[in-house]
C-alpha cells in the first residue's frame, strides 16, 4: 500500500471522531496501524489478510460489522 496514503490515514484518525470502513477498506486501516489491538472484520475472502497486516487484530469472521467505539469495520456486501 502507498506509504503516503497510510500516513494520511493516520493523520485523519488523529482528528476524526469516528472512522468506518466497508469491505476491504479495513485492510487499509490495518496497514496504517489503526486496528492495533482491536476487533475487526472485512470481506470474507480477505479475512486472513487482516492479521497479515497486524497480528494484534482480533478478527471477527462471523460479524457483519464490528463497532469498536471510534472505529467501525464491516464485512462488505453482506453488511
Amino acid at each position: 500500500m502507498d506509504p503516503e496514503h497510510l500516513r494520511w490515514m493516520r493523520e485523519l484518525r488523529a482528528s476524526t471522531p469516528l472512522m468506518s470502513s466497508v469491505c476491504t477498506g479495513s485492510l487499509v486501516y490495518a496497514a496504517a496501524g489503526l486496528l492495533k489491538d482491536r476487533p475487526a472484520t472485512t470481506y470474507w475472502g480477505a479475512l486472513d489478510h487482516l492479521t497479515e497486516y497486524d497480528p494484534t487484530i482480533t478478527v471477527k469472521p462471523e460479524s457483519r460489522w464490528v463497532d469498536d467505539g471510534d472505529t467501525i469495520t464491516s464485512a462488505g456486501v453482506s453488511a
